[in-house]
């Protein structure tokens, strides 16, 4: 291998240290030219050479032409000095793509690539800069010849120029149309299959397969289209070539690829892939021979291990490995004998683990357990008995209660550590002010060393001993050693951790017993040709609003998916309220001094009646209680298609009972009213029950009878409601998103990051095609997140209408938008909706477009939001569904969408009784759409917004709307049509009524 830095630099000679100070070059006076000959570097009495740096042939001086070149590419005078060290491969005849590729970096790295393409021609002799690109030129062939073997370079020694040099070498020794070239490759790419090698060895070889494939042709296109064309089938066939030799048990996501509509590039792909890989490795203990592969604390133990794949048993009909058809337990069932695992175990299980050949260090990598975690864990255990375990995704984490002490097995630790002393079998004080960096990025002490006897078979040794620290940590980092194992049977994978800890099993039996409570179903034999549908556990940890653990809940599912319509379902709903709904009661709370009470069905949709014939799987876990029987549901359950109907109907016909309405506007809406002219008013959001009004006393008879039809829990005042928190003082009601905000900051890692002012740079312009494209998940699953926050953020609602436009596609800059939202988030996480107690009684609409605002298609962007009692609850940032051929028909879009929205308001408030100022007051900064709104006399120019202008127009002679004229420095609605500067966008916060209460004062 040839080290360039070993040859002279281009525009530069080799100069004595003891010739700096006389401004000449060694090998030539004032004026001359360097000098080719290779010095010997090891000397004493030479520098170490740089590839880029500023000489000449007048001895050093500048000849007035210093930061000129010979052409407007290639600079002579100017270069980056390195001192990053790179090895050329040796030209030897049979690696031409390889020496060219580095020979081409090297050159355009100091930007001397133009001697090789040509763009730095030769300049005449007559030139100043002739001897000046003659002396790079010299050198850079030299350099050339140096980079092959001797018997290669001879020849070329004597060219005049380097370009005639590169392409002798490129005739000579290219591959381009080398048949024999080409198939080679093209042969090692239709055989390579990713055996037992992880997927990234596997996705390397084939990209460097390809890259030498590409180098083998020479294609000149003649269209730019077709050429566009054929890249996209390329990267396509390579798609298919890469995920035809995958192993088998990649299979599903290798489906889940081939069904998305475009198909994904190649590098969104192998992400994909290896996302898969990931968790398979983190779920089922999967690993592969690599040195750079992490340590695991939970394993699998296979019992085929071993085999080689042609020996390896497959089902035809399972289609999965380790069993065959004859022995498929989904064609015959589970053995009359099969127990599930976690009910044949009475305590935890033992680590099997010895780290006597860990050495001792001083220092530990980060943990990935932060304080938080650690704090959740502990409080999950305080309650459970002296053995239980837990596993957990990420660097494996383990955990062991004895009776006296908790092990945490942290596959992230790089030592052991405790904090208790007693816990030492032999014991060793450290010396020195050693200390160890822990998982809060903190540092302790190390008071001592020893070793620590968990039991008979297992010795910890060299454990340190840590004061500060508030469990216990052991590591397998090091050693690299299997800690705790898992089961498999069938090629099937059991996660029976849960059902091994108290608080999970207590869960699953309270479930049970609600289920056969209600008389859910009946326990049948199968009728002949029907079909059962299956059903699982699914384990959830509610959480209170300040973040503890409210209750740990299992709930049986059925899956739904399988059901097919017509046959096991027919009518599908949700009974899900309107978000603008709830924000209308709010502000009248508010107003009208109502309390808030927040109830909460248990197992709501279990109370629905099926209507259609429905068999189900025993829930797992139950299946020796109830032999080979099935269950005939009676009622719905949750996964079912038709449960949320069902459950819905059952609430309806109870409140119907009661005395209540049913709203029109809101069909979750329920009112009654009594004769003294008190109201209650309820409204259900799926399982979810908010009551509010004046009537107390009935108040407190619909939660006893809804305790009787329902299992009912009060949870008092409204605090929390679907991830928002709601905050009363005697000035007005408060809903804000704090929780959500700061959860989601923290999963995307930008606690830390610098906030902005406003969401979104009023100088940006986002196109459909970026530079770079970005995992399009990632940016779905944001956004969604964004979305749901701006239901109490309505100052993010236009840059979040901006960013969903582009998100079934995005690129580097519409993921770097998203990431401006969340930093402007980062700036006021405690912002949110303020419901003042005002005198006002009317209902107010701002509306306002941004004509021809989007640069991709020119469609206009409408904007309205409406205030009722002088609160304001709903709001909305659209772009048109047409392009407006003038701000005119724009503007009435805009006014149309906004009375709509207020007549559905006006007959809410109708239905509720509430008192409503006519006409509604509908603003507008358009004194043109306005005069034209009010003139019955039809212009050519209006002709094509007919419809909106008869509508409107329709309102206004009903006395429904009026049409007062607004400013655009007061029209509220402006913030939700394009992005502002900051201060007209902090002044149109104010007039949302806005406030962060979790600002310092």
């Amino acid at each position: 291998m040839a080290d360039y830095n070993k040859w002279p630099s281009i525009g530069q000679a080799y100069t004595r240290s003891s010739d700096k100070n006389d401004g000449q070059q060694a090998g030539g006076g004032r004026g001359g030219g360097p000098v080719f000959e290779k010095p010997d570097v090891t000397s004493p009495g030479f520098e170490k050479p740089d590839f880029a740096a500023n000489s000449g042939g007048n001895g050093g001086k500048n000849n007035g032409n210093k930061n000129k070149g010979v052409s407007g590419d290639n600079d002579f005078n100017e270069g980056s000095k390195s001192s990053l060290k790179i090895d050329i491969p040796k030209m030897n005849g049979n690696n031409y793509n390889e020496w060219a590729q580095t020979v081409r970096l090297v050159l355009d790295g100091k930007g001397k690539l133009g001697f090789l393409t040509g763009a730095a021609a030769e300049p005449t002799q007559g030139d100043p800069l002739y001897k000046q690109w003659k002396s790079e030129n010299s050198l850079i062939i030299a350099w050339l010849v140096s980079t092959m073997e001797t018997g290669l370079g001879k020849p070329y020694m004597f060219l005049p120029s380097a370009k005639d040099v590169w392409e002798a070498v490129k005739e000579t020794y290219s591959n381009i149309q080398n048949a024999s070239q080409i198939f080679g490759l093209k042969s090692k790419l239709w055989h390579a299959k990713q055996g037992d090698r992880n997927v990234t060895a596997y996705y390397n070889e084939l990209l460097t397969l390809w890259q030498e494939l590409d180098l083998c042709y020479d294609d000149n296109w003649k269209c730019a289209e077709d050429s566009v064309l054929f890249l996209k089938r390329q990267e396509n066939d390579r798609v298919f070539m890469f995920l035809a030799g995958l192993n088998k048990d990649l299979d599903e996501v290798r489906g889940r690829v081939l069904g998305k509509v475009p198909l994904p590039t190649l590098r969104e792909t192998f992400a994909e892939i290896k996302r898969e890989e990931s968790r398979q490795g983190i779920m089922m203990g999967k690993t592969h021979r690599s040195s750079e592969s992490e340590g695991s604390a939970l394993a699998t133990r296979n019992p085929h291990e071993g085999k080689k794949l042609d020996e390896i048993p497959w089902c035809d009909h399972y289609k999965r490995e380790w069993h065959t058809r004859e022995d498929c337990w989904k064609l015959k069932g589970k053995p009359p004998n099969w127990t599930p695992n976690w009910k044949k175990k009475k305590g935890g299980r033992a680590f099997q683990a010895s780290n006597s050949d860990q050495g001792q260090q001083s220092t530990s990598t980060q943990s990935p357990l932060i304080t938080e975690q650690l704090e959740k864990l502990f409080k999950l255990l305080e309650s459970q008995t002296p053995s239980c375990s837990i596993a957990t995704k990420g660097n494996s984490v383990f955990l062991s209660v004895s009776p006296n002490h908790t092990w945490i097995v942290d596959s992230g630790a790089s030592d052991h550590m405790t904090g208790e002393s007693t816990l030492f079998s032999s014991y060793s004080p450290c010396a020195g002010n050693q200390k160890i960096k822990v998982a809060d990025g903190s540092f302790s002490a190390i008071a001592g060393k020893g070793s620590v006897v968990l039991s008979p078979m297992l010795t910890l040794k060299n454990v340190l001993h840590v004061p500060n620290l508030s469990c216990t940590l052991m590591s397998d980092l090091n050693s690299r050693k299997m800690i705790g194992n898992a089961k498999e049977s069938g090629g099937l994978y059991y996660f029976d951790v849960a059902l091994e800890v108290p608080k999970w099993r207590e869960a699953v039996l309270e479930e049970m017993k609600t289920l056969e409570k209600n008389k859910t179903w009946s326990v049948v034999t199968l009728p002949d040709g029907k079909k059962t549908v299956g059903c699982k556990w699914v384990f959830t940890v509610k959480y209170n609003s300040d973040g503890s653990i409210e209750r740990y809940k299992a709930r049986l599912v059925a899956k739904g998916f399988t059901q097919t319509y017509g046959i096991d379902y027919s009518e599908t709903f949700a009974p899900v309220a309107k978000l603008n709904t709830v924000r209308i009661l709010l502000s009248l709370a508010a107003n009208l001094d109502w309390p808030l009470h927040q109830l909460d069905v248990k197992n709501a949709f279990l109370n629905g009646d099926l209507e259609e014939e429905v068999y189900m799987n025993i829930p797992p876990g139950f299946e020796d209680r109830f032999g080979s029987n099935v269950c005939k549901l009676n009622k719905s359950l949750y996964g079912l298609k038709q449960s949320p109907r069902a459950w819905f109907e059952k609430f309806t016909q109870s409140m119907k009972k009661q005395g209540y309405i049913q709203g029109q506007a809101g069909h979750t809406l329920f009112a009654k009213f009594s004769q003294d002219g008190k109201i209650v008013v309820l409204i259900v959001y799926v399982d979810d029950i908010v009551l509010t009004g004046n009537d107390t006393d009935e108040m407190g008879r619909v939660k006893e009878k809804l305790a009787v039809d329902f299992e009912i829990k009060d949870l008092g005042s409204m605090r929390y409601f679907l991830g928002m928190e709601v905050a009363r003082s005697n000035d007005g009601i408060l809903v804000s998103q704090q929780k959500y905000i700061l959860d989601l900051l923290k999963e995307t890692g930008m606690s830390g990051c610098r906030p902005e002012d406003t969401p979104m740079d009023p100088n940006a312009k986002l196109w459909e095609k970026g530079s770079v494209p970005v995992d399009t998940g990632r940016c779905q699953r944001l956004v969604g997140k964004l979305i749901y926050l701006s239901h109490t953020r309505p100052d993010i609602a236009f840059s979040v209408s901006v960013v969903s436009q582009f998100m079934h596609s995005p690129f580097e800059e519409h993921l770097e938008a998203v990431y401006r939202i969340l930093r402007y988030l980062k700036a006021n996480p405690g912002k949110g909706l303020f419901f003042r107690k005002t005198n006002e009684r009317n209902v107010s609409i701002f509306t306002d477009d941004d004509w021809a605002g989007s640069i991709t298609d020119r469609r206009s962007t409408s904007g309205y939001c409406d205030y009722v009692w002088g609160n304001l609850v709903t709001w909305r940032s659209k772009k048109q569904g047409v392009v407006a051929r003038s701000s005119a028909k724009a503007e009435f879009r805009a006014m149309t969408h906004g009375i709509c929205e207020g007549l559905w308001i006006h007959r809410v408030l109708e239905e509720l009784k509430m008192k409503i100022e006519l006409p509604l007051k509908l603003y507008s900064d358009s004194k043109a759409a306005i005069s034209i709104a009010h003139n019955p006399i039809q212009h050519d120019r209006t002709k094509h917004i007919e419809i909106d202008r008869h509508f409107i127009k329709e309102k206004l002679d009903a006395g429904i709307i009026c049409l007062p004229f607004v400013t655009s420095s007061q029209q509220t609605a402006d913030i939700l049509t394009k992005s502002l500067a900051r201060p007209t966008f902090e002044h149109l916060i104010d007039k949302l009524g806005m406030i962060d209460i979790y600002a310092p004062t």
